[in-house]
């Protein structure tokens, strides 16, 4: 247990700590990023369960009780009023079974559909107390930068375009969360969605002609 913030009490103050954890994740985050590339041996994923729990440590410390523990209670989105959580008694197998999934998939599938893959299916499971969205966001883009073999260039990255306009990201998420309710998730949309936000960091990246 650590000592948290109130968030009905202490609005201010909450999104202050929100803030600096926001920070704090993004630079553990870049920094794992690049250490992949130095510390991994050659074809190794690098996409792990303590990591992704480490993640959400960073984001949620000081914000929850429990931060970068599996949830404990059922959960409910407002925003995905036919959305169905796991019991949390079957969270960690799950989440243990979608880790041993991509390592197997690393390799064999394209970047953008294995970032996809893992950008749906942590928010899905909402394996955590809180940040969860923000945190497969962070997972996606880890493997993102693994799966093209380099640390993508341009600041203009997934990360900044959901935070500055996360309209995209919220109707793509939507649409997988409806059809998901009606037997099949179809993540076509948020596949596009996360193709276009790596097309326009590598843009953001090139040199502009004069």
């Amino acid at each position: 247990m650590v000592l948290f913030v109130d968030r009905a009490k202490e609005p201010e103050l909450y999104d202050e700590y929100e803030r600096r954890n926001s920070e704090m994740s993004r630079e553990f985050l870049i920094r794992n990023i690049e250490l992949s590339f130095k510390g991994l041996r050659k074809g190794h994923f690098g996409l792990e369960g303590p990591f992704i729990r480490s993640l959400n440590h960073f984001a949620m410390v000081n914000l929850v009780e429990h931060p970068g523990a599996f949830r404990f209670e059922d959960v409910h989105l407002p925003r995905f009023k036919n959305y169905r959580a796991l019991p949390p008694q079957e969270v960690p197998d799950a989440f243990r079974a979608l880790v041993a999934r991509w390592h197997q998939e690393w390799g064999k599938r394209d970047p953008i559909g294995l970032a996809t893959d893992v950008l749906w299916q942590l928010i899905k499971l909402q394996p955590f107390v809180d940040g969860n969205k923000r945190i497969a966001r962070m997972a996606a883009y880890f493997v993102l930068n693994r799966c093209f073999g380099q640390v993508l260039q341009g600041s203009n990255t997934m990360l900044v375009q959901i935070e500055r306009d996360p309209s995209e990201f919220y109707d793509a998420l939507w649409f997988a969360f409806e059809t998901d309710s009606l037997g099949q998730a179809n993540t076509g949309k948020l596949e596009d969605m996360v193709g276009r936000y790596v097309k326009r960091q590598l843009e953001s990246a090139a040199p502009r002609e004069r």
